[in-house]
């Protein structure tokens, strides 16, 4: 079960060898295990519909793709394509059908991560989210599998760009409310899909809306918000490597509950899990920031660097390289995620783990060059007990607008 089909390397040439590295290949890239419904093949069906912007957006994805997996410069085709896929989603836009406009929308999400993480997201989910309004809205998902998954694979983007961005997410709570109702694991999961358990995925919503405005949040609702995830069961099924993947992200969770929404100090509950809580309530945000980044960056060093399974905790491993200081045993840490960035870059020819070291990096050299001038002895010695970073990802990076980061 927890495989994928192999990969197909073919050289960069003609129409249909790139067509077969994108079946082959992309399509498969960013999943965790085979599913049923993959949503980059449901795709596949508009390639030949008259207007082809389906068919274009995928040869660049696919030339794109192919050039950074031989670390060779990408043609000049690659932007043309791109070019003429916009040119003319946006002349005939009235002319597609739903399936060939969502479809076109996905692969332009796609062509731009392929490249960074730092793009201006919400033009392709806001287009993809008034194409799906306008015929009808999510209820037209309902018999549609290769749309549900697309949509799904819309909303994840949606929900993971709108956490580092912190501007809120463009899809309403409905959207994901109905595709978890008609979700069947015999088809796709967001498991399968991206890594996250799906018992998670609506909380996961939540904590982007809330993070729009976090200053509003009362500290009953963060409190919410951490037991949430404390309480959220984690299904293995029998593979250490994927219950390990999983805890993660829970952990990841909890770690960007603590940055946006600080809960108030409490006692351990009898009936939360031990284990989960300690790291969770030290005295300080800031040492229970650095336990919990510790732990997810010692489980990902323990997932083969070879495993699917390791490949998709872009997101956690970057909230948690924020919180490793320049001390002997951060540094450690951080070369965990500059490994992990540089070495699944080259794996997987997306360079959206090249645009996370950058983030994680931008990060670093802030707190290293405050440390570097500090003066104060008090201060630096009770940072170096608590561990972790003076200054956060979150003021480092403020709420974005018109550009955002994408590393789900």
């Amino acid at each position: 079960m927890f495989t994928l089909s192999p990969q197909i390397y073919r050289p960069s040439g003609n129409v249909e060898d790139a067509l077969s590295f994108y079946h082959g290949s992309f399509s498969y890239t960013t999943l965790t295990f085979h599913v049923q419904v993959n949503p980059w093949q449901a795709a596949l069906p508009q390639i030949q519909d008259g207007i082809p912007c389906v068919r274009y957006a995928a040869i660049a994805l696919a030339r794109r793709q192919q050039a950074h997996l031989l670390n060779k410069p990408e043609s000049l085709s690659v932007l043309r394509l791109k070019d003429s896929v916009l040119s003319i989603f946006g002349t005939h836009l009235n002319d597609l059908s739903l399936e060939s406009g969502i479809s076109t929308s996905l692969l332009l999400i796609a062509l731009d991560y392929a490249e960074t993480g730092f793009s201006n997201w919400t033009i392709h989910l806001r287009g993809a989210f008034r194409m799906l309004e306008s015929n009808g809205g999510i209820r037209l998902a309902e018999s549609r599998p290769n749309l549900r998954s697309q949509i799904a694979m819309l909303i994840w983007y949606d929900v993971t760009a709108a956490l580092i961005s912190r501007c809120g997410p463009v899809f309403p709570r409905r959207y994901l409310e109905a595709l978890m109702l008609w979700q069947s694991d015999c088809e796709w999961s967001i498991l399968a899909l991206n890594g996250l358990p799906d018992t998670m995925f609506l909380d996961m919503f939540d904590f982007t809306v809330a993070a729009a405005a976090p200053e509003s949040v009362p500290r009953e609702m963060a409190t919410e918000f951490n037991t949430r995830i404390l309480k959220a069961e984690i299904d293995g099924r029998g593979n250490n490597q994927l219950a390990l993947m999983s805890k993660v992200w829970k952990l990841g969770l909890l770690l960007y509950c603590a940055r946006l929404f600080p809960p108030p100090n409490q006692e351990l509950d009898g009936d939360l899990n031990v284990d989960d809580m300690a790291p969770a309530q030290h005295s300080s945000t800031r040492s229970r920031c650095h336990a919990l980044a510790t732990e997810i960056l010692t489980i990902v060093s323990t997932l083969p660097p070879d495993s699917n399974f390791q490949k998709q905790c872009l997101m956690p491993i970057i909230l948690a390289s924020c919180e490793m200081s320049a001390s002997p045993a951060d540094a450690r840490l951080r070369n965990v995620a500059m490994d992990y960035g540089e070495r699944w870059r080259q794996r997987t020819g997306i360079w959206i783990f090249d645009s996370a070291l950058e983030f994680m990096r931008g990060v670093w050299r802030r707190n290293d060059h405050l440390r570097t001038w500090e003066t104060n002895e008090e201060a630096e010695a009770e940072a170096e007990a608590e561990g972790g970073v003076a200054v956060p990802w979150t003021e480092i990076f403020p709420p974005g607008l018109e550009h955002g980061f994408l590393f789900g």
